[in-house]
């Protein structure tokens, strides 16, 4: 009964943590893509 608790907690730690690299991804995409737009100004 352990292992299942085990095994589900993993299981969503990861999907937590994909969450997180995909939200980092936007961030980055969207931070790139202002500072793209200052050099342009510059």
């Amino acid at each position: 009964m352990v292992a299942k608790d085990d095994t589900a907690k993993k299981e969503k730690d990861v999907q937590a943590l994909e969450e997180i690299c995909e939200n980092t991804r936007g961030i980055r995409r969207v931070v790139n893509r202002i500072l793209d737009h200052l050099h342009e100004y510059h």
